[in-house]
Formats: C-alpha cells, structure tokens, sequence
C-alpha cells in the first residue's frame, strides 16, 4: 500500500508557483501511478478521488479499481460552495487551539457529534510558528479555487470525459449526509460510467 501526501498537503512540500489546479493533481496521480509500474488500485476522498478519476483518464493502463470517496465528476454545487466557504474561512486565520477549531468543525457540521478527543483533528492541522493551528494545506490552495463558477464548471467537465471513459471497476462510497454526493449525483455518475 502506497499513500501519499498531495502537493501542497500533509507533510508535502507547498508549491512556490501555487500550482494547485485540479488538472496539476490529476497529473500528478498519473506520475504516481507511471511510477508504482502496475496496475493498482486508487482510494480517494474529495480531492483524492478528482485526482485519481483524472489520473485514471491519463492512464487506464494503469488503474486496476477506481474507489471514490464522497465525490463524483459533478458534485453538488451548494455543498461544493458551503465546503470552500468554510476552508476559506478557516485557512488563513486558523485557529488559537485545537478546542477553537473542534468549535469551528461543530458549527460546521452542527450534526456530527464534538470529539471529545483532538488526536484525530490535530492530524489534520499544523501547528505554526506564530502559535496557531491551522490546516495542513498551503492556504494557496484556496487562491486557485477561486469564486468563478465558470471555472468551476469547466473543471467538472474534464472530470466528466474522465468518468466516461473509466474502464476499470469503480466503487463509489458515499455518507448519508453528504454536502457533496446526493442521490441526484450518484444517478448522474452512474449514467456517466
């Protein structure tokens, strides 16, 4: 098993360029895929799964599965836009302890119960020089984001041709409660691979 921080996240280098299109994931997926030589398997939450779906349309040869996790070529829009509000809020600022940002988290998903442990959620955030947490992504990430949903929508129309040219067996996996992946975008993504 290979897992591997994506650029600009975990312990990964940040890009000086900020180069963090999904398109720069997706080739990068592509060159992890070249270098591990077979045909593996790729497991992707989110950002993940976007990068293995275009991936796996740089080289099918390559992907043996596709699992998807919480996302799909096209993903609900508002929880697209209700996703980005809260990482744009969160990620410049960050957060004066880790009980500030558990705070953060249950406001934002007010039906998910508060840890009462932070192991899990100090995982995702680093602690900074100047004595904040903050998450463990470069804050440029969001700077290519960007408001434009054209931009946006051109995105998830690669993200498309990709899904409808898999050829391996893909299995997405969805929570009840999804902002992203409703019931409205599974059809869809089954009608697309």
């Amino acid at each position: 098993m290979i897992s591997f921080d994506q650029r600009g996240h975990g312990d990964s280098d940040w890009d000086p360029d900020g180069a963090y299109k999904f398109t720069n994931y997706g080739d990068d997926g592509a060159e992890i895929m070249a270098q591990v030589g077979d045909p593996s398997i790729w497991v992707g939450a989110s950002l993940g799964g976007m990068a293995g779906m275009l991936a796996a349309g740089h080289r099918p040869d390559l992907m043996a599965a596709l699992i998807l996790v919480d996302i799909t070529a096209r993903p609900a829009m508002e929880g697209v836009d209700r996703v980005l509000g809260f990482m744009a809020e969160t990620s410049r600022t960050g957060f004066g302890s880790l009980e500030e940002a558990a705070d953060a988290v249950a406001a934002y998903q007010p039906g998910r119960e508060r840890p009462k442990n932070y192991d899990g959620l100090k995982k995702n955030l680093k602690f900074g020089d100047d004595g904040r947490w903050r998450w463990h992504w470069d804050p440029a990430f969001m700077d290519a984001r960007g408001e434009d949903r054209k931009e946006r929508s051109q995105f998830h129309d690669e993200l498309e041709t990709a899904a409808r040219t898999l050829t391996c067996p893909t299995l997405l996996i969805r929570g009840r409660k999804s902002d992203l992946v409703t019931d409205e975008q599974v059809d869809e993504f089954l009608d697309m691979v």
